[in-house]
């Protein structure tokens, strides 16, 4: 039985989350899969890839741009940039000294607050 307190959500909604979902909506769809189950696997693919990016990620990057705006909202930051440079740095055995640098024109970067959804808040 896993014991754990709600992971975040936040690669839910990226393209392999979306994938993850698409999947069990099909399952669900064809009676292969209670909806019950179809949750179950979601909070596991919440606390794994939480724990994986947080723990066993280790490549570094950078990046430099001019900030167009900003703005604050329920403890989420978004962050519209310009003429954006990411330097990319490898980090393991597959590739520790490569580096790669990629620009683009525009960016939104997002963050959430994830000690918000932990309920480990500092202050």
């Amino acid at each position: 039985m896993m014991n754990f307190s709600p992971p975040s959500q936040l690669y839910r909604y990226g393209s392999l989350g979306w994938s993850l979902i698409d999947t069990l909506d099909e399952l669900h769809a064809a009676g292969k899969l209670t909806p019950h189950l179809s949750q179950l696997v979601l909070t596991a693919f919440d606390y794994e890839a939480n724990e994986t990016f947080t723990d066993k990620v280790k490549a570094k990057m950078s990046l430099k741009a001019h900030l167009h705006q900003y703005r604050l909202c329920d403890e989420v930051w978004t962050f519209h940039l310009r003429d954006v440079t990411f330097i990319m740095q490898g980090a393991g055995d597959e590739f520790p000294t490569k580096h790669y640098v990629v620009h683009s024109d525009r960016m939104r970067v997002t963050c959430h607050s994830s000690s918000l959804k932990t309920g480990n808040r500092s202050n």
